[in-house]
């Protein structure tokens, strides 16, 4: 790792603080809509920090997700164009073989 990525601080948009990259987080929520504000602001901050973002979905679909994003100023068609974003449905990351191996993540 080089000395950049080492002092390099990542803002997670939903809370207070930055942290080091590759910080995993589990968030709790109590309803549907405050659980997509979360992923929103998340996806919205990475946006804002020019992060390479891979946004893995099951439930909220790439459409729900784009429109969502439109609100917050975000045209994700430009930015996917860029590379910035990835969408990814969770079965080809968690289970592509119709199994989930921890070993093959």
């Amino acid at each position: 790792m080089d000395a950049a990525n080492l002092t390099r601080r990542v803002h997670m948009g939903f809370c207070d603080g930055d942290f080091p990259p590759g910080t995993h987080m589990c968030l709790i929520y109590t309803t549907e809509e405050e659980r997509k504000t979360l992923i929103k602001k998340f996806i919205a901050a990475g946006f804002k920090d020019h992060d390479r973002i891979e946004y893995f979905y099951d439930e909220w679909d790439v459409a729900q997700i784009r429109d969502e994003l439109k609100k917050f100023g975000i045209d994700v068609s430009t930015v996917k164009n860029s590379k910035q974003i990835r969408f990814r449905q969770t079965g080809q990351i968690y289970h592509p073989n119709g199994t989930f191996s921890a070993e093959s993540m």
